[in-house]
């Protein structure tokens, strides 16, 4: 073999273990991005189930955020009238999601719609129907407001998580009575015939509040037909009945 031949393998030998260690290097670097990748991917995939599953809870049925819906012992013996149903303008979604339970000796009746809504009653007050997604953290609750000459009260609906309500108005404080997803609260010395304004103090589980305004009219009777349900009160429950 010449000094040329012996030159030129030379040359090569260097080449091929140049590009071996090139590749190898290329390698680690792949695994390494691979490594980052996984550890900065995995919280945030984990991050997202988490709100997907949060989420559900709000955007799905309603007997998601309801614990009484998920009671079967809570089903009553006999169904809702037709009168009630034709008055709430949607019919059950079948026996099972029938309930009916007592807070502050008012019976609330109530089912389960097809298209995931409760529609319900507070014996013979007023009701209505709560629609899926309608509250969350930010609006547990759904109120109805009953205001005139000595009478006032509050009443409706309040998502799991819902631990006590209260109201502050004209310098006092009045506690209202929760009973599974359903609340009551009844103060006729805030009767009259004036605005009355004041806030809903709704305390959840974990220890955040929501304040929620109340604004009524005076120079109203009560009601006693079916209203739509306004924003920012939650419910409460007592016994099954």
């Amino acid at each position: 073999m010449t000094r040329g031949e012996v030159s030129r393998l030379a040359r090569l030998e260097r080449t091929l273990v140049g590009a071996a260690g090139r590749e190898a290097q290329r390698r680690r670097i792949r695994r390494r991005r691979a490594i980052v990748l996984c550890v900065v991917a995995a919280p945030l995939a984990l991050a997202a189930i988490a709100s997907i599953a949060a989420t559900r809870g709000y955007l799905g049925g309603v007997d998601e955020q309801f614990g009484a819906l998920r009671d079967d012992r809570l089903i009553p013996a006999t169904g809702p009238s037709a009168q009630l149903t034709d008055e709430l303008g949607a019919r059950p979604r079948d026996r099972s999601s029938q309930r009916a339970w007592v807070v502050s000796g008012q019976r609330v009746v109530g089912y389960t719609t097809p298209g995931g809504s409760f529609c319900y009653v507070f014996g013979s007050l007023t009701g209505g129907c709560l629609q899926p997604g309608q509250l969350t953290p930010a609006t547990p609750i759904s109120p109805t407001v009953e205001y005139g000459p000595r009478t006032f009260r509050i009443y409706g609906l309040a998502m799991d998580g819902v631990t006590s309500i209260s109201l502050t108005a004209r310098g006092a404080t009045w506690r209202g009575n929760l009973v599974r997803n359903a609340f009551y609260l009844q103060a006729d010395a805030l009767g009259g015939t004036r605005v009355l304004t004041g806030t809903l103090i709704v305390r959840l589980h974990g220890g955040a509040i929501v304040r929620v305004p109340v604004r009524a009219r005076g120079g109203l009777r009560p009601t006693h037909a079916f209203l739509p349900i306004l924003p920012g009160v939650r419910p409460a429950g007592d016994t099954a009945a």
